[in-house]
């Protein structure tokens, strides 16, 4: 089973992650003959288990050249419960465990920013940790993250 383990900063549990086009956006770009963008590298996300999705930095969405989809209000942990409106765009998501690279492709909103605000690119939320597994060790001030 691959898995990573990290302490726990003052910020959170932190993974550093790879950002991409979703595969359904990589393939309409390859029929339409069009350039896919490259991968950001060495991004720094923060799991949220009281998040119940991603948010992202809003300059990853112009790195990935992400399609705006619609805007809709979302609340978020970082700006408390009242929602704003937020960008939603299609995203590829990849936390590289071990030799392998688990990938989540799903629907992402941004924040304007974030980085700047947090320390951190991104906030990784519940729908991806339905795919993964999450271990939180108080006592050593670690986490792991494996996958089945």
């Amino acid at each position: 089973m691959p898995k990573i383990t990290h302490p726990i900063s003052d910020l959170g549990p932190l993974v550093r992650c790879i950002l991409a086009v979703s595969e359904e956006r990589e393939k309409i770009l390859k029929k339409e003959g069009k350039k896919i963008p490259q991968r950001v590298e060495n991004v720094v996300g923060l799991i949220d288990t009281g998040s119940d999705g991603v948010l992202i930095d809003s300059k990853h969405i112009g790195d990935l050249s992400l399609p705006v989809r619609s805007m809709v209000p979302k609340a978020s942990t970082i700006d408390g419960p009242s929602p704003r409106f937020r960008c939603k765009c299609e995203v590829g998501l990849i936390i590289p465990l071990d030799d392998v690279k688990v990938r989540w492709d799903g629907s992402a909103y941004t924040h304007d920013n974030l980085k700047k605000e947090c320390e951190f690119d991104l906030i990784i939320g519940r729908d991806v940790l339905a795919s993964l597994n999450l271990h939180y060790d108080g006592p050593n001030c670690c986490f792991t993250i494996s996958h089945e």
